[in-house]
């Protein structure tokens, strides 16, 4: 008996294939087979996801009949992850919201920071940070940039900040001048 794929004489408890090379060879065949059939086109044939010219491609994963095609989806792509309307919808979509809650979000903190007040439009990469509390993933609000890596840095923990506005609260800076803490 021979290999289906190849032709190769089969050895010992060998039933169809001679090696997996050609186990994986044949089941990408009828993968293609079938694509083929389902689309109308010949097999060893794709469309291109572009302009929709049907093109004869290698097993690489082509997706594109051309390098102009290639490189205009590549635009679209980049311009696309820089509007506003993938960025509502990963920020949306990272802390389980909708895009619409978000919205409420923002509407309900005035578009401004809820620990410092700086409006969105003026703060880094003009947008706020959905802050969210990394024990139970809850979000909390909308904080600016600066806001939400400070609270990072204290790693939520309340007491740390309340020793820290004690330590920006305290009256008697001498001592520390005194021990040279503070020159």
């Amino acid at each position: 008996m021979d290999c289906i794929q190849c032709g190769k004489e089969l050895t010992g408890r060998q039933r169809k294939f001679c090696s997996d090379k050609c186990c994986t060879d044949y089941g990408n065949m009828l993968k293609a087979k079938a694509r083929a059939d389902s689309l109308g086109l010949p097999v060893g044939h794709k469309q291109c996801s572009v302009c929709g010219t049907v093109f004869k491609y290698e097993h690489n994963g082509n997706k594109f009949c051309s390098t102009k095609c290639r490189l205009t989806r590549n635009q679209e792509r980049r311009t696309y992850v820089q509007s506003e309307t993938y960025k509502g919808r990963e920020r949306a979509k990272r802390y389980g919201l909708t895009e619409e809650a978000v919205k409420a979000l923002e509407e309900a903190a005035g578009y401004q920071c809820q620990i410092c007040g700086v409006h969105e439009k003026d703060a880094p990469k003009a947008r706020l940070h959905v802050d969210h509390d990394h024990k139970t993933g809850k979000v909390r609000g909308l904080l600016c940039q600066q806001c939400n890596h400070g609270l990072g840095m204290f790693k939520d923990d309340v007491s740390m900040l309340s020793k820290a506005v004690e330590y920006l609260q305290a009256k008697d800076l001498s001592q520390s001048l005194s021990l040279g803490v503070i020159k």
